[in-house]
């Protein structure tokens, strides 16, 4: 009895003592003498077991020796400008062994018979595929950041052209690779759903609930900018740049700062996109955000639409102001640029939004290709969103802004 006593006193004195203290059991086993290897070597396969288990959940290939194929998507075919598609240059010469962010493949399970709903996710060449048996795969964009399209610049990294010939606009987009494209007369439409960044609620719905097909405008004013955009290309977006420009009530109504203005030098202008540019990397282009002034004035947006240009980005005007001359200047500076067609909620309630939408598809079956833009507003997301799965029933398709923008006339 007085043994056991002994344990029980030896066992509540181990259960309340601190740990790491001289009278705990796990500090005794490395401070007595006898029998310290022996239970020091124990101790140590114990947690060299539960170390290997933990590296085979959390690191190792979670396909677990499954066959699988890789399969890197072709180019789709080039459409003409008349057509009002821009053909899409998406495969490069890659050195084996060389990582090429911006490449963009698709990944098959091979595996016959697989009724398994698990999500499979394979890595490869820095681009994540989600893989879900019977689904054919689910894009997911490459790195926002390849070093060969980044210039350091005084305020951060600038987009250029890389020594290759690579341009932003083309590396960064998402590819067009649906089959309904080999058709010349399907009628498409392009989304862009802009004022993203801001609105930690809003940014996450438009990324998790709007379609891959739908690109995204990000404001340059927001917070974390860059995980928001390698979040957006994760989930299949492509991305475009928001660029402030001078409305006409300013200052009554400011855009916000490094807002481009009209009485300002071409010098200052420039010094100005250069902040705006360098607030994150990974994009296709830029669009304006207001400049109703600014876009009509011919002296004033060149020298912007060239620079913009010269960094191989496009250009999408978002049908703001009538008296914008994008379009003529584009054509003397070689720009990959548009203009929207439909504002989807210039009035954002869910009738004329509805409205808007029932318009686009009207223009898009008349025309083949149309524009849409709209704001990250919840009921226009949620409206997306639900118009967006009914649009392969009636015959017309999502592409991303990057494929429905006319290419500039080559010299």
């Amino acid at each position: 009895m007085s043994t056991l006593t002994g344990h029980c006193a030896a066992m509540s004195d181990d259960l309340n003592t601190p740990l790491a203290t001289p009278g705990n059991r796990a500090a005794r086993i490395f401070s007595s003498k006898g029998g310290s290897i022996v239970n020091y070597a124990a101790y140590t396969l114990i947690a060299g077991g539960l170390g290997f288990l933990a590296w085979i959940i959390l690191i190792a290939d979670s396909l677990g020796g499954q066959p699988y194929a890789i399969i890197t998507l072709s180019d789709p075919a080039a459409s003409t400008a008349s057509q009002g598609t821009a053909p899409l240059n998406m495969r490069h010469s890659i050195a084996p062994g060389e990582e090429r962010p911006g490449q963009t493949e698709l990944v098959s399970n091979v595996q016959s018979g697989s009724e398994s709903n698990d999500t499979s996710e394979i890595k490869n060449n820095g681009v994540t595929i989600i893989h879900r048996p019977g689904s054919g795969g689910t894009i997911r964009l490459g790195p926002a950041s390849d070093p060969s399209l980044i210039e350091i610049g005084a305020d951060g990294p600038l987009p250029r052209v890389a020594e290759d010939g690579r341009r932003p606009s083309h590396v960064y987009a998402r590819p067009a690779v649906r089959p309904e494209l080999q058709n010349p007369d399907q009628p498409r439409i392009a989304i862009l759903v802009s004022g993203l960044g801001i609105s930690t609620s809003g940014t996450l719905d438009a990324i998790n609930n709007l379609p891959g097909e739908m690109s995204l405008g990000f404001a340059p004013y927001g917070t974390d900018l860059q995980n928001w955009v390698g979040r957006a290309r994760r989930a299949g977006h492509e991305v475009l740049m928001q660029i402030p420009m001078e409305p006409f009530d300013y200052p009554d109504n400011d855009p916000g700062p490094h807002t481009l203005r009209v009485d300002g030098d071409s010098g200052l202008n420039l010094q100005r996109l250069h902040w705006l540019l360098s607030r994150f990397t990974g994009y296709v282009g830029v669009t304006n955000y207001m400049g109703a002034r600014f876009t009509a004035s011919n002296q004033a947006l060149s020298p912007i639409l060239q620079e913009i240009s010269d960094r191989g980005l496009l250009y999408l005007d978002d049908h703001s102001s009538p008296r914008s001359r994008h379009s003529e200047i584009a054509s003397q500076v070689a720009l990959q640029a548009g203009s929207a067609d439909v504002i989807i909620d210039a009035i954002s309630d869910r009738s004329h939004i509805d409205a808007a939408l029932i318009r686009l598809e009207n223009l898009a079956l008349r025309h083949g290709l149309v524009i849409g833009h709209a704001s990250a507003l919840p009921v226009s997301i949620a409206r997306l969103s639900e118009w967006s799965k009914q649009l392969q029933d009636k015959g017309i398709i999502l592409i991303p802004v990057s494929a429905s923008l006319v290419q500039p006339a080559q010299s």
